[in-house]
């Protein structure tokens, strides 16, 4: 789920089916906002336009619900994103899964792209602690929440731990919310 301020909505994904919806909480509608494909997370841009992160591309949706590909070619084989976060200086932290092995890419702001980690089992729940000096991430087939050290300023990830052990019997850790 994203919260949209500027025009008041809550929009969330059905990731395989590529819809996101649309929830605008003064009038209680629901509505399907976009239809496109497999979309596994979006972020909020500083024009209110909002960024997805779909099957190996990227693309635009604007508020009149127009969309357009801006690029292409960060999946590989079977791969697909799931579920990204943007850091507090417009970093996308972005998870890929599927054909085996899952990874983390960082998108910066000037285009650029730079894998953190390999060998995920199923990207997940990205969070930043209040201070930002964290970044929650979590595997859903390890079911394990992790902890890293966070720069702001470089958006380097360091010093990896375990900060939550999901028993099986539990269930698996899926999205995330930080709150206080």
């Amino acid at each position: 789920p994203l919260w949209h301020p500027d025009v008041g909505i809550l929009l969330f994904l059905d990731i395989a089916d590529g819809d996101i919806h649309a929830y605008t909480p003064s009038t209680r509608e629901h509505r399907i906002f976009s239809q496109g494909p497999v979309t596994g997370g979006m972020t909020l841009q500083e024009d209110g336009n909002v960024l997805l992160f779909q099957d190996g591309r990227i693309s635009i949706l604007r508020l009149d619900g127009t969309q357009h590909e801006v690029g292409t070619g960060y999946c590989r084989g079977k791969e697909r994103f799931n579920d990204v976060t943007a850091d507090p200086e417009g970093r996308v932290f972005a998870g890929t899964t599927g054909g085996g092995y899952g990874r983390l890419l960082r998108f910066e702001r000037d285009g650029s792209v730079t894998q953190l980690l390999e060998g995920v089992g199923c990207p997940n729940g990205m969070g930043f602690t209040q201070d930002n000096k964290g970044m929650y991430f979590t595997d859903s087939v390890q079911r394990q929440i992790y902890l890293f050290d966070y720069d702001r300023k470089t958006g380097a990830l360091t010093h990896r731990r375990t900060f939550a052990d999901i028993p099986k019997e539990i269930g698996a850790p899926d999205g995330m919310t930080v709150d206080a």
